[in-house]
């Protein structure tokens, strides 16, 4: 079994997030979430079997920015499928930046500054202790 990952529309993301993450999360992060996939280009939903690992976005800086900002909201079933998502995300990394020569972001734990360096980012110094990072086509 492999990591399948699907374009999904908004409608979509709203299912997955009361699907999985239901009350593990407060009305104010669903809305945060929700308010990123209503501007980013595109959303996706990644599943290991029937477990949903993550959605993430990128939103383009601009209309026409060749830069965007990653965003991703992890789920349960990434813990239990850590490994293989470690695995593939580079390959995904590496199809986002054939649409971007940069993706930038903040990053507010260690775990996802772990998994961030993995897929090639480099990190700034913490302004309120978020770090901003960024992964460049190479």
């Amino acid at each position: 079994m492999k990591i399948q990952v699907y374009q999904i529309d908004l409608t979509q993301t709203e299912r997955l997030i009361s699907q999985y993450l239901g009350d593990s999360i407060t009305e104010n992060e669903k809305e945060i979430i929700l308010q990123a996939a209503r501007i980013s280009i595109p959303v996706h939903a990644a599943f290991y079997g029937d477990d949903l690992l993550c959605i993430f976005g990128t939103v383009p800086q601009t209309a026409l920015s060749d830069v965007a900002h990653l965003w991703m909201q992890h789920c349960p079933g990434l813990v239990k499928h850590k490994l293989i998502f470690m695995r593939e995300s580079r390959k995904v990394t590496a199809k986002m930046l054939t649409l971007y020569s940069k993706i930038v972001g903040l990053c507010m734990n260690r775990e996802a500054m772990i998994w961030l360096q993995w897929v090639g980012a480099e990190f700034g110094h913490p302004v309120n202790g978020a770090y901003p990072f960024e992964i460049v086509r190479t």
